[in-house]
Parts: structure tokens; sequence; C-alpha cells
């Protein structure tokens, strides 16, 4: 981020004396009118529902479809209501029905689980859908876990496979991409491909950094370091900002990254998210190098092998766990994708079929029995990058409230963003009046905004509320900010 300093100037003598001029005529002004009056603050209004209207009334609103519903926690009232009973796109407040589903389904104590063994004389590992093998819990190195693998490996004497590195990613099915995703978001980090058996979001990051001297090629390193991927860099260190522009690319079905464009002499590193083909064959390739860096050999290939872990000879050596509330919080505040799919699918895996399919039937049963109408909403995919999915504001708010009630209301409010403080509403609503009384979830694809969540009011009672517009084709996000400021100031009206 540019930042510019505004430059103070002091006035030359001629500027003085036209400014000495201008406050004697100010004063004389002031003289002929000596009591002026001030400019009427517009009148507050009323109640909350005025306080809506006056906010939904916005121009940017003009042609936009908005559903809008808000609910008291204490007694379940509607406070206020517009098209909460019509089905929206709701973006990433799928979110929502995805990681409350998870919760009942699963458990808060449930553990993702990837299985380290032996199979004769091969290496074996089974997936168990785990989204965190990655920096993002390891101080930023999504190799770690895999050297405190080979730790544990060479603890048990464990250090020379004759044979391979045998993966088992049966867990799920081998549908890796959403075939209701829009093509043209394929290959972005937002819409990595999804498997039992994933590393670093099934991405690898390029980050670029400028040359040594001008004319020379940016620095280009690939995290984790892997050998399975090529660069080609063809990027330019310049002199000038303007002309920065650094630009990263793979095809699908391609191993070479193609790095190019102009990057400035003074840039900080910027960091670019290139998916991968195939997450097993990208999680075994870089699993075995780390390996070797730690003295841990295999003689053979890398392959998979579905349903190893029932033969007879295989021995599990570790487990690998991790929670998934930890799982969860990522997806809510960070809105991570990647995350909510991992998560559907794990939902249909532990009833025995972890597809998409799979795991929207156990969410749809998971919701139904939290007290939603399944007539209210429709589930395509875990993260709402789908345009198929739809819900009303009113099922959102009925989730919200049942949630709120239930055994894991607490854990599924603290998955959430935080006004002024974390995840995507980290730099919004941070006013001392504001921060920290907003609980919520965002949402975002092209002609769909929505933010969905909890509100504080300022003598402490909490709110359910739902914002869901289509056919968006302005920045609403003002608006949005303005009916939570509504909402935390419901009380006082």
């Amino acid at each position: 981020m540019i930042c510019r300093v505004r430059e103070r100037r002091v006035a030359g003598p001629v500027q003085y004396w036209v400014a000495v001029a201008l406050a004697g005529l100010a004063l004389v002004s002031l003289a002929a009118d000596p009591d002026p009056k001030p400019k009427a603050k517009p009148a507050k209004p009323a109640n909350l529902t005025d306080a809506i209207n006056t906010v939904l009334a916005r121009a940017p609103l003009k042609g936009i479809e908005v559903g809008v519903h808000v609910v008291r926690l204490s007694d379940g009232k509607t406070l206020f209501s517009r098209q909460s009973e019509k089905q929206f796109v709701p973006a990433s407040n799928q979110k929502l029905l995805t990681t409350a589903a998870a919760l009942d389904a699963l458990g808060p104590d449930y553990e993702f689980r990837t299985t380290i063994g032996t199979a004769g004389r091969d290496l074996v590992v089974v997936g168990g859908g785990d989204p965190t093998i990655s920096g993002r819990f390891a101080d930023g190195d999504p190799t770690e876990y895999f050297r405190r693998w080979a730790k544990v490996l060479k603890s048990k004497q464990l250090t020379r496979f004759a044979g391979d590195l045998v993966l088992d990613d049966s867990f799920f099915d081998r549908q890796l991409v959403h075939p209701n995703w829009p093509k043209k978001d394929l290959g972005r980090w937002y819409a990595a491909p999804i498997g039992a058996l994933a590393l670093n979001d099934d991405c690898v990051d390029v980050r670029v950094a400028p040359g040594p001297e001008l004319d020379k090629p940016g620095v280009i390193t690939l995290i984790p370091a892997t050998r399975i991927f090529s660069i080609d860099n063809r990027t330019r260190t310049v002199a000038s900002l303007k002309d920065h522009a650094p630009r990263v690319d793979r095809r699908p079905g391609n191993s070479v990254i193609q790095c190019d464009g102009a990057v400035f002499r003074r840039a900080g590193l910027i960091t670019s998210w290139v998916t991968v083909d195939d997450p097993t064959a990208y999680f075994g390739a870089v699993l075995r190098e780390v390996l070797a860096e730690e003295g841990v050999t295999i003689a053979g290939t890398v392959r998979r092998s579905p349903g190893i872990a029932r033969s007879g000879d295989f021995q599990a050596r570790l487990v690998h766990r991790f929670r998934l509330t930890s799982a969860l919080a990522a997806t809510n505040k960070e809105s991570q994708n990647f995350y909510a799919e991992q998560i559907l699918k794990t939902m249909g895996a532990e009833r025995g079929d972890g597809s998409w399919p799979g795991g929207r039937r156990v969410a749809t049963e998971s919701l139904t029995r939290i007290g939603l109408d399944p007539e209210s909403f429709t589930l395509d995919d875990g993260c709402g990058l789908s345009r198929e999915n739809r819900v009303s504001p009113r099922a959102i708010t009925t989730l919200l409230v049942a949630m709120h009630r239930g055994r894991h209301g607490e854990l599924f409010r603290e998955s959430l963003s935080v006004a002024g403080s974390d995840g995507t509403l980290a730099r919004r609503l941070t006013d001392e009046s504001t921060r920290g009384r907003i609980f919520a979830k965002t949402g975002s694809i092209t002609g769909v905004r929505a933010i969905s969540g909890y509100a504080q009011t300022r003598s402490g009672e909490w709110l359910a509320f739902s914002f869901l517009a289509n056919n968006v084709k302005l920045s609403i996000r003002e608006i949005q900010d303005d009916l939570c400021k509504v909402l935390i100031d419901a009380a006082d009206r």
C-alpha cells in the first residue's frame, strides 16, 4: 500500500495579507449577524423500523433485490422484516450453514485424522480430509507438520523404506472441483481443488521480490520449495512505481509457473497463490522431498492405493490430529472456501460418502434438526462460490437464534469475524462505539453482497440479523456498515 503524505506549505508575504483580509471579511460578516443559526441536524428516526428503512432507501440499493431480517435473541421477536422469506444467492454466508451443520453432525470435539503407517516395505499415508496441513497454524511453514512426522519416524528407527510412498485418499471421492463453480474462477486460490490429502490449501505460494539491479529479473521463491514445479521467470526490475505490474500464472496440466511483468525496485514481497491440479500427487511429492531432507528416505515411487489402510499388513505408526473448532474459525473469520468444502465432504465421508452430494445430505439433515425449514434453503457447495445455493434471510436468523440457544452457541459465535478486530471485518466498524459489537459472516461474489450475524446493542441486548442483496452493481459496504450501526443503536430508539 502506498501512503501519500500531504505537504504542509508555509505562506509567503502575499498569501499572509490575503489571509488577513479574508479573516477581516469573516469578522464583518459575523458582526452583521451576531446570532447565526446552526445547521439543523437530520432528525433521528423514531424507531428501529424507520431507522433501517432510512438506510435501505439509499441510492445504491435502487433496483437491487434486498432481503433483511432482524430478530431479538432474548425472545425471538422479529424486529424488522423485508423480503425475509425470499431465497437469495448467499455467497459466503453459505458458510454459516456449513459450519453450523458441522458442529451438529461432527461435534466440537471432532478431529481430522491423518494416519502415517507402514505396509510391508512401503510408507503409507491415509488422508482424513484435514484442511489445516499448512503454515496457517505452524508459523507460516506449510511443511512443518511433515518435519514433525519425520522426527517421530526417526524415533521409531523408521528411516529407510525400500518400497514406495503410498497414499490413500479414498476418504473423499475424486471429484476435485465443484461442477457449478464459475469456469473463470478455476485456478484461483479461492477455487482450489478438494482432496482427502491436502497441503497448503492445495496451492503453492509464489513470492516475487525485486532483483538485485535494474533490468535484472525479479527473485522468485516457491513455498513450499518443491521441485515438482519449474519457473519461467521473465520479470524485470524497474525504477518507476507506475510500471510495477508483476504477473504469475500456471496453465492447467502444466508444471511450469510463468512469471512476467515489471517489478518496482523498492517493492515489498508480493505473494500469489497458484492452485495445483492433483492434491494427492502434490501432497506426496512434497512429503517425500521433506522426509528426505530430514533423513527419511524412500527408494521407490509415489503412488495412490485406495483402501490400503484396510489391508492386513498395514500398521499405524502415528496419527496427526487437528480439531474441527480451529478449522471453523478459519472458515468463517477468514472466509476460506477451501476449508468449507473440506468440512462439507468430511461430513459426508463420516457417513460413508465423501462427496459433495454426500456432504449436502448430511448437512441438510443437520440443519433441519437444528430447526430450519428444508424448503427455506438449498445447498449446492459448502463455501458459497456456486450460484446454485439459495437461502432466505429468515432461514439464516432462524439458524443464528437456534445456534445461540444451543449447546454450541458460544463456539459458533466465536468462529465469526468480529468488527474492528479480526477476519473480514478487521478494518470495518472500527470506531470505539462499534468495535467488538458485531459478530458476522460477510459474503461477496459477482452481483451478490451479504452480511449476517449477531449485533450487541449498547444496552447489552443481542440481536440476530441477515442482510442479503442480489443483482448488486455498486458498492454497498457503507450501507451494510450503517445497518450494523443502526442495530447497535437499537435500544436507544
